[in-house]
């Protein structure tokens, strides 16, 4: 449910008594404090990654392509083609920009990234199946025959180090943090797993739960995922303490891997999963869900003051609001 503010709450003190009283009737923060919503780009096929006082995403015609615009100049920069094949959200880290690529949009490259200089495409692995994540030394990814075992490649040396097998089942981007490895797993790739990362040794696979429907996204002693019966709720689980703590429910509708930042959990969220909710994480607990935006289609991403994500009638067109 999104607020609406009649005209007889229009003064500051009235608009104030208006959202408290909204809040304690549904539970749900208004729109009032966030920036309007701004259109980066038209065309956006993923989630987008930002770094550098760049956004790179998904874009072209059949958005499938790789673009950049600057966005720490006014008017936000022009849109800047970076590779003509691209499959996955990017992932941009330590001055290259990682994407599937390939005829089928799912072999891993990197490109380098010197200032508005893009350099040629490398390949890194022929067999692709995910969003890659760089951490450490290593880039990790989906990978195998059919695209869902986990791998990592060293990618600090040269030439780029062997395809190192993690584990054989893989259902999603994998996420590094604290020394661990996480990703869905098990028979049916939905279960929550992470392992140890000790060097070149990887520890034994630990389970963390039975439901798991997203990319994991681990922040300040929790990981945060996809739960539930239908894989469509919000949950976390304390992972720095044995055993791992018990699962949280943060919001009962969650449509995408969540994403922790500043201090709240921004989601997909509503009746159809496809707009967009932050909730404040105060240690143990969770605040009320706040309405952001009536239309998005992707995991949102933080940064700067701002969440970007896709919007726009159909969900495919690029956007930002200052939070």
């Amino acid at each position: 449910m999104k607020a609406k503010i009649s005209t007889a709450c229009q003064s500051k003190m009235m608009v104030k008594i208006c959202i408290t009283i909204f809040l304690m009737v549904t539970g749900v923060l208004s729109t009032y404090a966030f920036g309007p919503a701004q259109l980066i780009d038209d065309r956006c096929g993923s989630t987008p990654f930002v770094s550098g006082g760049y956004v790179y995403f998904q874009g072209g015609g059949n958005r499938n392509e790789l673009y950049r615009r600057q966005i720490n100049v006014s008017p936000i920069g022009a849109a800047q083609l970076i590779d003509d094949r691209c499959g996955s959200t990017p992932f941009v880290s330590g001055g290259y920009v990682y994407f599937q690529g390939g005829g089928n949009r799912n072999e891993l490259y990197r490109r380098q990234i010197n200032g508005t200089t893009i350099g040629p495409a490398q390949l890194i692995d022929d067999r692709c199946g995910s969003t890659p994540f760089v951490s450490g030394g290593y880039v990790y990814f989906q990978g195998g025959g059919n695209r869902n075992e986990l791998y990592r490649r060293q990618i600090n040396v040269s030439p780029i180090g062997p395809a190192q097998l993690i584990d054989d089942r893989c259902g999603s981007t994998p996420f590094v943090s604290g020394g661990y490895v996480y990703f869905q797993g098990g028979g049916n790739r939905n279960e929550l797993y992470r392992r140890q990362i000790n060097g070149a040794t990887i520890g034994a696979a630990e389970f963390i739960d039975d439901r798991c429907g997203s990319t994991p996204f681990v922040s300040g002693g929790y990981v945060y995922f996809q739960g539930g019966g239908n894989r469509n709720e919000l949950y976390r689980r304390q992972i720095n303490v044995s055993p791992i703590g018990p699962a949280q429910l943060i919001d009962d509708r969650c449509g995408s891997t969540p994403f922790v930042s500043g201090g709240y959990v921004y989601f997909q969220g509503g009746g159809n999963r496809n707009e967009l909710y932050r909730r404040q994480i105060n240690g143990a607990t969770i605040g009320a869900a706040e309405f952001i935006d009536d239309r998005c289609g992707s995991t949102p991403f933080v940064s700067g003051g701002y969440v970007y994500f896709q919007g726009g009638g159909n969900r495919n067109e690029l956007y930002r609001r200052q939070i």
